[in-house]
C-alpha cells in the first residue's frame, strides 16, 4: 500500500491489509508482521504491535525486553538519532535511550523532540521546553514556550507567542 524511505537496506512497507514488514531495495520481505514499523536509522527502528512499541535492530530483533506506550518520530519516521531515541513509559513521561534500549540520564520528560543531528534535542518539562546533550544534561537554564531540536547550529523557539531561532549559546539570531 505504501513504503516509508530507504535507509541501510531496508524500507518500512505498509502491506495492503495494512499491516508492516520491512523489505530490501529487491521488495524482498526480511522481516516483521507490525502495526507500524518506522525508517531505521544507526541500526535502530520502532515499530508498533497493538498498543505496544519497542525498538528494534536490524536484524528485526528488539533491543531490549521493554515495550513502551509511545516512542517519537521525526518528520521522516525515524525515531533514532545521534545514538538516542525518546520512549514514554506507563505513566506518560518520556525518557531518553541509547541502543540497547537503556535509560540515559535520569530525567523524565513531558514531551520532547528527536534529535536532528549531533547538536541538542529539545525536551519539555514542567510546562516549559529546554535543551539537552546526547547524555541528558541540560545545556543552560534557558526555558521556552514551546521549541524544535537544533538543525544547522539553530533551533526554532516560541517565546511570547512569537517565533524565532537561537544559536548554540541560546542567543537570538532571528528575531521573533
Amino acid at each position: 500500500q505504501s513504503f516509508g524511505l530507504l535507509v541501510e537496506g531496508k524500507i518500512a512497507a505498509q502491506k495492503k491489509d495494512g499491516s508492516y514488514t520491512y523489505v530490501d531495495e529487491n521488495f524482498q520481505v526480511l522481516f516483521g508482521d507490525y502495526d507500524y514499523a518506522s525508517t531505521f536509522n544507526n541500526g535502530v527502528a520502532a515499530v508498533k504491535t497493538g498498543e505496544n512499541w519497542q525498538l528494534i535492530n536490524s536484524e528485526g530483533q528488539p533491543v531490549s525486553g521493554e515495550t513502551y506506550t509511545d516512542i517519537k518520530l521525526d518528520e521522516k519516521e525515524i525515531a533514532f538519532r545521534n545514538g538516542r531515541a525518546f520512549v514514554a513509559l506507563e505513566d506518560g513521561s518520556y525518557i531518553m535511550v541509547d541502543e540497547s534500549g537503556k535509560q540515559v540520564g535520569s530525567l523524565k520528560f513531558e514531551d520532547a523532540q528527536v534529535f536532528s543531528s549531533e547538536a541538542p534535542a529539545a525536551v519539555k518539562t514542567d510546562g516549559k521546553w529546554q535543551f539537552i546533550d546526547e547524555n541528558g544534561v541540560y545545556i543552560s537554564d534557558n526555558t521556552y514556550e514551546e521549541a524544535r531540536s537544533f538543525a544547522n547550529e539553530l533551533a526554532a523557539v516560541c517565546v511570547n507567542g512569537k517565533w524565532g531561532f537561537v544559536d548554540m549559546q541560546e542567543t537570538v539570531v532571528i528575531e521573533q
